[in-house]
Parts: structure tokens; C-alpha cells; sequence
């Protein structure tokens, strides 16, 4: 089974570097819709057997994975357990104090101090566990040979990342930001786990990973949260 990830398209408080987590939230920018068209032709080859679609509740993943829903005739779960990590007390700031804040507890949940909690908001545990429920809800609802698509955030794609799959060393990657509109791969299932096999538009790809590796979107930007 193929699980592909996907980072949201660039939004206002990317740019600000705001830590925008709640619902509604930011809509994307005209560079952040132009980002979502892109996407499927930079997807289209990536998929094999059956394709289920899985989105956040939050505005800019709904934005993002709409042209997919359109190319793909299909209509993706909303689930709520794929929202960005939650900033608690944080929400909206961008002052360097809550920024760091944010990232480092977040850093620590990918390195394994997972029982530290965000401000008024969850602990790792918590937030890992809500979106791993949703991983396996759409792996049990997926044929084996099929593709699971994912569009969230930024932050808890890394920790599902560095916690929830195998083959890329935790200490690396939970200071590798995805961009937006950046495209991950993983191949397992609920049995034998997931094995991480392309991160980033094919910033770190597996030794063993044969298959096509995505392309990015030009001009694509990066930022460690939401």
C-alpha cells in the first residue's frame, strides 16, 4: 500500500510566519491556489491501485486538494483528527518567544519526549494518536495495492514522519521542513508499519525506492509550522 503525504499550498500566515492552527484559518494565496493546480500532474504518476483521498478540516488543505478532487473524480474524508498541531495559547503569534516555543516542543515529540505538552493545547501522544487514527482508518478502507492520499500541515506530517514511519533518522528529519505543496511517500501497512521512502519532493529518498519520485512546485516555500 502506498501512502502519499501532502503539505498544504502557501497561505498569508506562512508568510507571516503566524502559527495559525484553528478552524477556519488562512485561505491560500494566489501562489498557494497556483500550487494546488500544480498538483495533479505531479501526482498522476505517482498513483497505483485504488485512491482514496483524506484532508483536514482546515480551509488551506480543503483549498489544496480540490483540483486533486476534481482530475481524480473523487471526494476526499474530511477528518479532524489531520489538523495541524495545535498551538494552543500560542495561536496567531509570531513573535520569536512562541515561534520557538512551538517548535521546540513539537522537535522534542519527533525525538521522542512525546508526554511534553504545547501551551493550553495537547501533548505529543495526543496529537500523534489522532492523526495515526486516521492513517489507519483510510489503510483499512484501501486495497493493498491501492494509494492513500493525505493533505495536511506541515508540523504533523513531520511527526508522523520521524514517529510513524521507518527509514529516515528522527534527528535529521524533524529539522527538514516540507514545502508547500510538498509531496511524501511511504509504502507498508497497518501489519508491518510504514516504511518512509521518498520525503520532501525527493529532498531524502530511500535506497531501496525505486518508483518515480515527485516533483516540486517552483518557487515552492518551507516553514517549520502549520
Amino acid at each position: 500500500m502506498q501512502l502519499i503525504l501532502i503539505r498544504h499550498g502557501q497561505t498569508e500566515a506562512n508568510l507571516l510566519r503566524a502559527l495559525d492552527t484553528a478552524i477556519p484559518g488562512a485561505p491560500l494565496t494566489e501562489t498557494g491556489q497556483a500550487q494546488a493546480q500544480s498538483l495533479p500532474q505531479r501526482i498522476t504518476p505517482l498513483l497505483r491501485g485504488q485512491v482514496s483521498l483524506w484532508v483536514s478540516p482546515i480551509l488551506r488543505t480543503r483549498q489544496t486538494i480540490a483540483p486533486l478532487e476534481k482530475a481524480l473524480g473523487l471526494q476526499a474524508n474530511i477528518r479532524h483528527g489531520l489538523r495541524e498541531v495545535i498551538a494552543g495559547e500560542l495561536e496567531m503569534r509570531n513573535d520569536d518567544d512562541s515561534v520557538g516555543c512551538y517548535i521546540d516542543t513539537t522537535r522534542a515529540w519527533m525525538t521522542g519526549r512525546m508526554r511534553s505538552r504545547m501551551p493550553a493545547g495537547q501533548s505529543g501522544v495526543e496529537t500523534f494518536q489522532r492523526f495515526e487514527a486516521v492513517v489507519r482508518e483510510a489503510a483499512a478502507s484501501t486495497p493493498q495495492d491501492g494509494t492513500i492520499i493525505i493533505t495536511a500541515h506541515g508540523t504533523i506530517l513531520r511527526l508522523f514522519g520521524c514517529v510513524g514511519t521507518h527509514g529516515a533518522d528522527p534527528n535529521w528529519l524533524c529539522n527538514q521542513p516540507i514545502a508547500n505543496t510538498g509531496i511524501c511517500i511511504a509504502q507498508g501497512n497497518l501489519l508491518q508499519g510504514w516504511d518512509l521512502k521518498v520525503w520532501n519532493n525527493g529532498q531524502w529518498v530511500a535506497d531501496n525506492y525505486h518508483g518515480p519520485i515527485p516533483t516540486g512546485y517552483e518557487g515552492a516555500t518551507s516553514s517549520l509550522a502549520n
